[in-house]
């Protein structure tokens, strides 16, 4: 069967479809498809490959099963979705009465080439990579492109087989030299997890794993998400942050308003809507030496704890006058301290991103704070 020039549109295809060429070659066992071409929502695509079980497929719902590769120029997955893009000056679009369910009688396995890819309001370009459906569920296989100056690969899976109305996901992305701020800008998720990074600029790599549940209308539900993942700054700068301005308060030096960050290493993990950081250590120049450790809540809560070195020389007269005054407390709950060269500050972390509380003591006094 040969077509050419088909235009075909419907209620449910009111853009309408345009197959500009399409082969099929039929025999017993399985259909050759081959010179597709064609456009869909302002996309140019082409396509080859086979199906088998085709008959069974529309005579009694037998699973279609096939080998497909599609080639297109944009695809912008908000129009084939019927979503808005959300953004921060327009309330977002009213979410799906029902996520996308994965059908159960296919068994298809596609390779895909896209030269730009939208989704909501992230732009990537150069995407290639493995898709395939089977079993109530949509598998991604070394799914790569470019986006935020950086570059980007993910694999995972989402499926409909358990929960129609919340699917399940299971992903995990592997993300080299992406713009911080780019990334925290585009993704909601991001901004949970790492509240921080509205005050970073520079470029991060990660490794990440997620797994978890999508809502309704596609997005995640935050409290059922787990996973773990690694995090390196390349090289940046953090001012700004109301955590690290109050520190700058709290420990009379002007270093923690503005930190340079270049080659940091961070490892976390989060369940139950917290995300909880080893311990990391940092360096503000060549003199000041923070240990940090903690976690923070999707709700932007804080409970983190950091024992920093600071040389007394550094502290000035309105910081020495503080250390002097935790001295005389420590001395009036009998606990002689004898300070040297560099002083161990025992910080203490609550509150929230926007609102937090630290409170500083020495080291020597604080416990394990």
């Amino acid at each position: 069967i040969g077509i050419k020039n088909l235009s075909y549109s419907s209620k449910d295809y009111p853009e309408g479809v345009a197959i500009n060429s399409l082969l099929l070659t039929f025999n017993p066992k399985n259909v050759t498809v081959a010179d597709l071409r064609g456009e869909y929502l302002k996309t140019n695509f082409s396509g080859s490959g086979s199906v088998d079980n085709l008959l069974g497929y529309y005579m009694s719902n037998q699973a279609l099963s096939g080998t497909l590769s599609f080639v297109a120029d944009q695809v912008d997955v908000n129009k084939f979705m019927g979503t808005t893009p959300t953004t921060t000056a327009t309330p977002a679009a009213a979410p799906a009465t029902e996520p996308f369910v994965v059908p159960n009688n296919l068994d298809v396995e596609l390779k895909v080439t896209v030269g730009t890819l939208k989704y909501d309001n992230i732009v990537l370009t150069n995407v290639s990579g493995g898709m395939a459906i089977r079993n109530e569920t949509v598998m991604l296989n070394d799914i790569a492109g470019k986006g935020f100056d950086g570059t980007l690969k993910m694999s995972g899976s989402y499926s409909t087989k358990v929960d129609k109305k919340n699917p399940d996901i299971a992903f995990s992305y592997s993300v080299q030299s992406v713009d911080i701020q780019k990334t925290f800008n585009s993704f909601e998720t991001v901004q949970k997890m790492m509240p921080a990074a509205k005050y970073m600029s520079g470029k991060v790599n990660t490794n990440l794993t997620v797994n978890g549940k999508l809502g309704p209308d596609m997005s995640p539900v935050m409290n059922t998400l787990s996973g773990k993942g690694d995090l390196m700054l390349l090289g940046g700068l953090l001012s700004g942050f109301p955590v690290t301005e109050q520190l700058a308060e709290k420990l009379k030096l002007t270093q923690f308003r503005s930190i340079t960050l270049k080659d940091m290493k961070l490892f976390f993990s989060f369940k139950d809507g917290r995300v909880t950081v080893d311990p990391y250590k940092m360096k503000l120049g060549n003199d000041i030496e923070a240990e940090i450790a903690g976690s923070h809540g999707f709700d932007q809560t804080l409970k983190y704890g950091a024992n920093v070195v600071v040389p007394r020389a550094l502290l000035g007269s309105a910081g020495n006058t503080m250390v002097n005054n935790l001295v005389s407390q420590a001395a009036s709950k009998g606990i002689p301290i004898t300070l040297g060269d560099k002083i161990n500050f025992a910080v203490n972390i609550t509150g929230t991103t926007m609102k937090p509380k630290v409170e500083t003591d020495l080291k020597n006094v604080a416990g394990n704070a």
